[in-house]
């Protein structure tokens, strides 16, 4: 199959764009790998990290990656309106985007993987013509066969359903098809799950197999790096370069959390690293239900609803606050859990959820607290520590595509195990037993990628806490803000019972208006990059509750998140600059409707209210 993929590339040169509306690919000798702007200037002179100049224009231009990569993680949807679009498939929006947060939108690269091996199926005889068959390039054995199966439960009732697993013979990629009519589906897996296919792999893939390794930024000035290629025997080694950076990852990550290397485990996604702690709770503690404490981010929940990995139910308690204890106080009185999921602090709420009660919870019953950290990250508390009542979480999962990175040009997670946890044993067990194990790990270009970008990480998290701290405080005494949620104005005394001595409260807010103001002409205002993500070096908007749930704005709205809240991800512009950008924003979002403009677009009904 290998050999016929590269020939029918051959044959077919120049294969066509990655979606419909998109500019075509083209081979390019040198592929732009390095995050860059328009007019390189600079953001803070004192920070050893690359600098940064947040051009207007790509803040403006809708579609346009953020950063100006190929690898980039976030797209600019820079109107209120486009991001309505995104989520209706306006085709004036999405024929725009370049790419898109790679869990949610395939990335061009791989999509053109998907459609070589397309191509060369037909021509093998392994699919027929006429035949409409989909697929998805999976970074490893196990995860192809981890999605197989997924398909399979999600299709039970249809005897005979045909997926296909299929080697590339390149790196471990493996390709799972399916009919058409399951592509809902397998988008599901892909999302929630996280074990994507980065770009960067698939670039390497692209070139192993004989194709020139494209650029998505041809005529825009950037600062390419050499051509991603196939290097000897990278065909099938994990990497064509050292393995090295995962290890020193880990080794860093060990060092911040005070644990041993070899209880850290790199994961593609950050999302990954929930799904393979969630998959560890259930071969440790199979037959039980599972507990979401607080509104967690939209994806830990669907992982736990998805009936194909967890037929024994989920307890979503959404407030995750006192109440919510005592519910799950008297829950654990009556049954067993597999595993309490949480955040600290929440998204988009930031909420900081009772650790201490849950772990002694978890002690008492025998149960694993597993936290994600992403938002107030490795700098700024210590989850893991010993003391108080019941001592520190049993497990950690972080998204290094966040802050820890920085630069919104790579995907990557972590998952940290606490070794001085009384369940440690049978987690460690439960990891080494369970099917795959940690099969998909972070492929070792992306690790590098983290590595160098994470080299000044304390320091960028210092500067971003001070001044997300100074934002926060003038933002809650302006006129027309209803509130700011931000981990020192929620449950402080919980924050600091982990906060590190240098540690600080992060640089995520969520900001909610008073009903006078236009969320709408606030958003359209604010003259920050706006897109999916957070934990960038340069500040970060998105009318978080539209992007997460704009189909279920009713759910969000019965656990305290309003429909107009705006989430702000602090990056390293100053104090002053952010706080003329936001005055101008509200300025903006107080001005009388415009005569002759409908008021449903400055207000959109149903958004309004909490």
């Amino acid at each position: 199959m290998k050999l016929l993929l590269r020939q029918v590339f051959l044959r077919r040169q120049g294969l066509k764009a990655a979606s419909r509306g998109r500019r075509s690919i083209r081979p390019s000798s040198a592929s732009s790998l390095s995050p860059s702007f328009l007019n390189v200037g600079v953001l803070c002179k004192h920070l050893s990290v690359e600098r940064y100049e947040t051009d207007a224009e790509l803040r403006k231009t809708l579609g346009m990656p953020i950063p100006l990569d190929d690898h980039a993680v976030s797209v600019a949807l820079p109107k209120w309106q486009h991001v309505v679009g995104y989520e209706e498939g306006d085709v004036d929006v999405t024929e725009k985007m370049l790419l898109g947060y790679p869990r949610f939108v395939y990335h061009p690269f791989v999509k053109q993987l998907v459609d070589l091996w397309k191509a060369g199926a037909v021509e093998s005889g392994a699919v027929a013509g006429h035949e409409i068959v989909e697929a998805l390039p999976f970074p490893s054995m196990g995860s192809a066969e981890r999605c197989r199966r997924f398909l399979l439960e999600a299709h039970k009732h249809e005897p005979g359903f045909p997926v296909g697993i299929h080697s590339l013979g390149v790196l471990d990629t493996h390709v799972v098809s399916f009919p058409a009519m399951a592509a809902k589906d397998a988008k599901a897996y892909w999302q929630h799950s996280g074990e994507i296919l980065s770009s960067r792999k698939a670039a390497r893939v692209l070139a192993c197999l004989g194709h020139p390794v494209p650029t998505l930024l041809d005529g825009l000035p950037t600062s390419p790096r050499p051509s991603a290629s196939c290097a000897p025997g990278a065909r099938t080694a994990s990497a064509a370069v050292p393995d090295c950076y995962r290890r020193g990852l880990r080794e860093r990550i060990a060092a911040l959390t005070g644990q041993h290397i070899v209880d850290v485990h790199l994961t593609i996604t950050g999302m990954a690293a929930i799904f393979m702690a969630f998959n560890m709770c259930r071969q440790a503690r199979p037959g039980r239900p599972v507990v979401v404490f607080g509104f967690t981010y939209l994806d830990t929940l669907k992982i736990c609803l998805r009936k194909e990995w967890n037929a024994h139910g989920v307890h979503f308690l959404g407030k995750g606050d006192a109440r919510d204890l005592s519910v799950l106080e008297e829950l654990l009185e009556k049954k067993e859990v597999m595993a309490v999921f949480t955040e600290f602090p929440s998204n988009p709420l930031l909420q900081n959820p009772d650790l201490s009660r849950l772990v002694a919870l978890g002690r008492r019953y025998g149960f694993p607290v597993v936290v994600d950290d992403t938002i107030s990250n490795f700098h700024n508390v210590d989850l893991m520590r010993v003391g108080g009542a019941g001592g520190g979480v049993d497990m950690c999962v972080s998204s290094l595509t966040k802050l820890f990175s920085g630069k919104s040009d790579v995907m990557a997670g972590s998952l940290v195990l606490n070794r001085a946890s009384p369940l440690y044993g049978g987690l460690r067990t439960a990891m080494e037993t369970m099917e795959g194990g940690n099969d998909a790990e972070l492929y070792e270009e992306d690790a590098r990628v983290v590595w160098e970008n994470a080299r000044d990480f304390e320091e960028r998290s210092r500067r971003i806490n001070e001044t997300t701290g100074r934002l926060v405080e003038w933002l809650g005494n302006q006129a027309g803000v209803a509130e700011v949620f931000y981990p020192s104005r929620t449950q402080r005394a919980i924050y600091d019972a982990f906060k590190r001595a240098e540690g600080g409260y992060g640089g995520l807010f969520s900001v909610s208006l008073s009903p006078s103001l236009s969320p709408t002409a606030f958003y359209d205002a604010l003259d920050v990059f706006k897109g999916p993500s957070l934990g960038t070096n340069f500040t970060l908007a998105c009318p978080y509750t539209l992007l997460a749930h704009y189909y279920e704005l009713d759910f969000a709205r019965r656990h305290g998140v309003c429909p107009n809240l705006v989430r702000v991800s602090v990056g390293l512009e100053s104090f002053e600059h952010l706080q003329k950008v936001f005055e101008v924003a509200l300025d903006s979002a107080r001005r009388p409707i415009p005569t002759g403009v409908a008021r449903e677009k400055y207000f959109p009904p149903g958004l309004t209210g909490g």
